[in-house]
């Protein structure tokens, strides 16, 4: 039975440790001390995925207090667990989870500075999933920390 939660600070610990630092590159990672710090000051939140009690998927989210709306810090389904259908499922459960908000705004890669065309089709395969499962994409382009980003609604 597939059922996600607020993970706890342990549980946070834990899927930094063990999935979070594989998931993403070391540039893109904030801090787990940061992490833990915005949680305790209720301007984080950070939910777990779990099908019969297996983790399989992870999202973290700022919640700005002037703001409506949720950005996603992070989303990622475990490595063996991917091509599950698990991340289209996630995003379902926490829409309807995170309903009290405005929206949720995703910062995504464009691929522009893509260095590779196997990083560009990464780009481009994680922007198509998105709008697969119902986001819109905004007019509005950033470049955060030398990246080129789009901005997913």
């Amino acid at each position: 039975m597939l059922q996600h939660r607020i993970l706890n600070e342990e549980e946070i610990c834990k899927v930094y440790e063990e999935y979070l630092k594989n998931d993403f590159p070391p540039e893109e990672r904030k801090p787990l001390s940061m992490v833990l710090s915005l949680k305790k000051q209720g301007i984080y939140c950070c939910y777990g995925l779990y099908d019969n009690e297996e983790f399989v998927a992870y999202a973290f989210f700022a919640k700005p207090e002037t703001m409506d709306y949720l950005l996603l810090d992070y989303l990622a389904v475990c490595k063996n667990h991917r091509s599950k259908r698990y991340g289209s499922r996630f995003l379902k459960l926490l829409q309807k989870e995170l309903k009290e908000y405005q929206g949720i705004l995703f910062e995504v890669e464009s691929g522009a500075d893509a260095k590779t065309e196997k990083e560009k089709l990464i780009c481009e395969r994680r922007i198509a999933f998105y709008l697969r499962n119902g986001l819109i994409k905004t007019k509005i382009n950033a470049k955060l920390f030398g990246v080129n980003m789009i901005l997913l609604y």
